[in-house]
Order: C-alpha cells, then structure tokens, then sequence
C-alpha cells in the first residue's frame, strides 16, 4: 500500500491526474448508465439491482423471473463495469483528499500523508466489491 501511496501523493500534484481521473470516472459512470438502459430493455423495464434505490429482498425475488438468458449476459457485462467503476471512481478523491492533506500544516501533513490516509476512499470501493458479490450470490 505503501508504493500506491507514494503514487497517489505524486500524482496529486499534477493537474493532468486530476482531470485524467475524473474523466475517467464520468466515462465510466455512464457506461454503467448505458448497459443498464440496455438490460432494462430485455427485462420488462427493470434495470439492474444496483441503479434501484430502494430496493428490497421481495423486489429482488419478483424480478429475478424476469431475467432470460440476454438480460444474464447483459447483468454480467453490468457486474464488470460494476467492478471497475468504483476503484475508477475512488482514484479522483483519493488525489483530491492527498492535494487537501498536503496544503495542511506540518507536521499533520506528514503524518496523514505517511499513514496512508488519502487511501481511504479506497474503502468505498471494496464496500462496493461486497455489494457487488452479494448481488451475483442472489
């Protein structure tokens, strides 16, 4: 984590990251905006689990009937860019949180910056990842 760090503290100094990052991020938001669009289609308007708030376990159970074998492939597609999108997503505020924790007072910045702690939006993603695997085990 360390050597990721080191990166990320790097690359939070150069405007290019940012915008990189955030583009990156919008793109791959909205492929996750497309393919549901696309699922929604062949599942009688239902879009896939994750772009339904709120949404409950009866709602999963009256939905899954009906999934036919595209709107499968199409959910596994989903899950995939579902992966992606929030490590992708991550990235832009971990620079912005590092860039934020460089501009505070020694010897804080230091500290924060030595413990990693611009890593923890990291967090949000393996939260996500966890969403993400429960969803595939319905």
């Amino acid at each position: 984590m360390q050597r990721i760090n080191a990166r990320i503290i790097r690359w939070s100094r150069n405007w290019w990251a940012h915008l990189a990052c955030a583009i990156a991020s919008v793109l791959s938001f909205q492929s996750l905006l497309f393919i549901g669009d696309r699922f929604a289609a062949v599942t009688g308007g239902y879009r896939p689990f994750d772009l339904q708030n709120p949404l409950g376990r009866g709602d999963i159970m009256a939905q899954l009937p009906t999934y036919s074998a595209t709107s499968r492939n199409l959910y596994w597609i989903f899950i995939g860019a579902d992966m992606i999108f929030p490590l992708v997503g991550a990235v832009p505020l971990m620079l912005l949180l590092s860039r934020v924790l460089q501009a505070i007072e020694e010897p804080w910045s230091a500290i924060a910056s030595n413990r990693g702690l611009a890593l923890t939006p990291f967090l949000l993603t393996v939260l996500d990842w966890v969403e993400n695997a429960f969803f595939v085990a319905t």
